[in-house]
């Protein structure tokens, strides 16, 4: 929501290296919605990291077998 400056964000297990890829690029000012599936890490956790200044909202949606 809103971001400073052009970027993107990246969504992965805490437990791995952060890839070389993204989940969602924006440009500065936009509000963009997307899907990301993403591993959870052993602890079922997942991290997020972005390229520049911004809000975000994450909702989970989860399924235990």
């Amino acid at each position: 929501v809103a971001p400073a400056t052009n970027g993107f964000f990246t969504v992965y297990p805490c437990d791995e290296p952060i890839p070389n890829a993204s989940n969602l690029n924006f440009v500065a000012g936009q509000i963009v919605a997307n899907f990301a599936a993403v591993k959870l890490s052993g602890t079922g956790e997942v991290c997020v990291s972005t390229t520049s200044a911004t809000h975000f909202l994450i909702d989970v949606t989860g399924y235990g077998g």
